[in-house]
Formats: C-alpha cells, structure tokens, sequence
C-alpha cells in the first residue's frame, strides 16, 4: 500500500470509528421529530464534488465509502448520515442501476450533526 493510500486508509478508519462512537448517542434524538429530506445521495469525500455529474461508480469506490454518506442538500448544505444510514446507503447503490444524477429522498431524524435514517430511496 502506497503512503497515501495508507493516510487515506486511516483516516477513513477514523471517520468511521467516530460514527460508531456517536452512534449510540443517536437514540436520544426523538424519532417524533421524523422529516423527510431530498438531495444528491453523496460519500462525504465527494459533498463538494458536482451534483448531476457525480457517478454511482464514484460512489461506491472503497474510499468513498469508507468515508460515509450523505445528502448534499439544494441549499448547499450536506446532512451526513448516521452509520447505519450510510449503510442503508450503500444497499441502494449497489442495487441501482442509475449512473448519475443520484437524487434520494430519506425520512428519519436529526442528533445532533447527523440524520438517523429510516429509509432511503433513489428518486
């Protein structure tokens, strides 16, 4: 493994131990509180990449996922998923056969900076 390929290995690590370590603080956000959300379905990595054009190839590149995901909302903002929603995530990728344009509708809740996700669609 390349040294930058090894940073980047151990940083997505770390992001990912850092979700799992807010994960269980997500149970104290109220599922009341449900919304549903519309944007790009995005890796973190990618949030600043061009909406449209970002790939589905892109998406579930290795460190792309290792990264997480969320949606890249219209009024510029990215709503980082919980790592369970990032898992949900990757299931809807990996069984779409979109390419592009990967516009998601989620319904779930906020903690904190991340959104609990209950479900997730491709639109």
């Amino acid at each position: 493994m390349t040294r930058t390929a090894n940073t980047l290995h151990v940083t997505a690590v770390l992001v990912l131990v850092a979700l799992a370590l807010i994960a269980p603080a997500a149970s104290s956000g109220n599922p009341a509180d449900a919304e549903i959300v519309r944007g790009h379905l995005m890796p973190f990595k990618c949030q600043n990449d061009e909406k449209v054009t970002h790939t589905r190839e892109c998406a579930l590149r290795p460190e792309c996922m290792a990264t997480g995901y969320g949606l890249a909302l219209a009024d510029g903002t990215f709503l980082q998923f919980d790592l369970e929603g990032s898992r949900k995530a990757v299931r809807v990728l990996t069984r779409s056969a979109k390419t592009n344009d990967l516009v998601a509708e989620a319904e779930g809740y906020r903690v904190g900076p991340l959104f609990r996700v209950r479900t997730i669609r491709l639109k």
